[in-house]
């Protein structure tokens, strides 16, 4: 049985579910498309006893959060680099 993690969308906070092979990787959420990492998943703690009830989890919305694309990675790359540039001060349109 693959573990799975448990998180919420940190813009909309839509919930869900992702396999833990996906924790570090960049995921969107399906509801408002924001693009972020899964979280590393958490040790349980020895001194926590309360287990989530079968309701508990049954009653978790499922939204569909996804990996990202090849195609989403590059197009935020290249976000990533203009922003630089832009606050770098290596603007085409400053330097006219």
């Amino acid at each position: 049985m693959e573990t799975t993690i448990r998180l919420n969308c940190p813009r909309c906070g839509a919930g869900g579910q992702v396999p833990s092979a996906y924790a570090g990787r960049s995921i969107h959420c399906k509801r408002c498309d924001t693009h972020f990492t899964v979280p590393q998943p958490k040790l349980a703690d020895a001194s926590d006893k309360k287990l989530p009830s079968l309701d508990d989890l049954n009653a978790v919305e499922e939204v569909g959060l996804a990996p990202m694309t090849k195609e989403e990675i590059e197009h935020e790359e290249r976000v990533k680099a203009k922003l630089i540039h832009l606050m770098k001060g290596e603007s085409k349109l400053e330097k006219a």
